[in-house]
């Protein structure tokens, strides 16, 4: 059974609660944002909250005996499968978050594997990685296995890139070490934008990344040699 419809409510109410609540906690203002810190894109975001709204209108009027006609109910099932369809992508990236907490995963039901999962051997290469430079101050982050062709693939044994940056005046001194680098993102994509914004135009910013497993750290990958590009 597909991973979403077993965690998507049966039931109407259930599933007025279940979108209610989520779009609460993607909504939840702070930095990084909610939606960013589970793995959506600002597109997904967005769409996410269209759907809750379109959501909402349409469940009142079907709760509502001396309005609701067999159109809203129809209304109201397709939606459902819009829904459903929608998440079938996101919430099982959600389950991998490194910062999702124990209260999200309840609310989201994106609870973790109880199955055994197969042991992974240790990951011994970096990725080969390119930076990008885009317009409005974002950066594009291309991931591949070192050695690899193609298209920017994640590792067969990572669940993801950690990556790590700093983004510096120009002409400062750039950091030596991942460890030295003030931001931190994690994404199970092997393309990543990072989306510094306009006020970054003409700094620098230096990446390193590595092949992370996020079961057992002690067997990511190691990090990157230092990328850098000017932010445009």
């Amino acid at each position: 059974m597909p991973y979403n419809k077993r965690r998507i409510p049966r039931a109407d109410a259930a599933l007025n609660t279940y979108i209610r609540n989520t779009t609460t906690i993607l909504l939840k203002p702070g930095l990084p944002h909610s939606w960013e810190r589970l793995g959506l894109s600002e597109e997904q975001k967005d769409e996410w909250k269209a759907l809750h709204d379109e959501w909402v209108a349409i469940y009142t009027l079907c709760i509502n005996p001396n309005i609701r006609d067999k159109g809203a109910i129809a209304d109201k099932n397709a939606l459902r499968k819009r829904f459903t369809k929608f998440t079938e992508d996101i919430l099982p990236r959600m389950k991998n978050r490194p910062g999702i907490t124990a209260g999200e995963r309840e609310v989201f039901r994106v609870w973790k594997d109880k199955m055994t999962k197969t042991k992974r051997a240790a990951i011994d290469d970096t990725p080969e990685a390119f930076l990008q430079h885009m317009s409005g101050g974002w950066i594009r982050l291309r991931a591949r296995v070192a050695s690899s062709e193609g298209r920017p693939h994640i590792h067969k044994l990572a669940d993801g890139l950690d990556i790590r940056y700093s983004v510096l005046p120009f002409g400062a001194a750039p950091p030596q070490t991942w460890e030295q680098c003030a931001e931190r993102t994690f994404s199970t994509r092997a393309i990543e934008v990072i989306k510094l914004g306009t006020e970054h135009r003409t700094k620098m910013i230096y990446v390193f990344c590595r092949w992370m497993n996020v079961c057992e750290q002690k067997k990511s990958g190691p990090w990157s040699s230092r990328m850098e590009a000017v932010v445009a």
